[in-house]
């Protein structure tokens, strides 16, 4: 998988992932964004942010290579003497990586899934008092529903987590706190997460509340079980 920037070739695929009741269901009320809501967003991520610089913003776009169709790996589908196509590269979703996000495990702030989440402290800050972190980095993503089931999620977030990292250190900037924040009924993503790194800090309470994950700058720059190198 390989990440570049966000231009204006890609606003009809944000659009049409904003507005598909699938791809928003864990995002805030889980309703389609309206116009007005998608255009910001465009605007943002078409005036990107330097890397690293607080309160910014950065987009991609994921793009596989060699994905094969799975009904032309189906040999039976085949005529005799076919010749099977080359896979092309393919643009499977977007990525977004806002700097400068904060979290504690004790006093949530708000982020990129809209309603300040309010909850209860997990794992071994609970109760200890931790100091709000300032200078994290939150990502998004959202996969293209035409390519789930495809077992793309992992290798995406993956690709995303070594983006993020490739970025900082190309800026000559140092490793950050990466956070994820997903809605507990989104127990895939949560999993994903996990298997990269991601350790839960904060449970969520409330209709639109989000369970927040946080991945370390201690890890390994590579992420844990990454299958993929980015590209920017």
């Amino acid at each position: 998988m390989r990440i570049r920037a966000f231009t204006d070739d890609d606003v009809e695929l944000l659009a049409g992932l904003a507005r598909d009741p699938r791809v928003v269901r864990y995002v805030g009320d889980g309703r389609p964004w309206p116009d007005h809501r998608v255009a910001e967003r465009a605007r943002q991520a078409l005036n990107p942010g330097a890397w690293g610089e607080p309160g910014r913003e950065r987009w991609g776009i994921v793009w596989c290579d060699g994905l094969p169709d799975p009904a032309a790996a189906d040999s039976s589908t085949r005529k005799a003497g076919e010749a099977r196509e080359e896979p092309q590269p393919e643009r499977i979703g977007l990525c977004v990586a806002k700097f400068g996000a904060a979290y504690s495990r004790t006093t949530p702030r708000s982020g990129l899934a809209g309603p300040s989440e309010r909850g209860t402290a997990v794992g071994p800050g609970r109760g200890s008092g931790d100091a709000t972190v300032e200078d994290a980095i939150e990502i998004g993503y959202w996969l293209d529903p035409d390519y789930w089931g495809r077992r793309l999620a992992r290798p995406m977030v993956a690709a995303v987590v070594d983006w993020v990292e490739a970025g900082l250190q190309r800026a000559g900037l140092p490793p950050a706190d990466l956070v994820a924040r997903i809605q507990p009924s989104n127990q895939a993503s949560a999993a994903t997460v996990r298997r990269l790194g991601f350790e839960p800090v904060l449970r969520a309470e409330g209709p639109y509340g989000v369970d927040v994950f946080v991945r370390s700058a201690a890890a390994p720059v590579r992420a844990r079980g990454a299958e993929t190198a980015p590209l920017s």
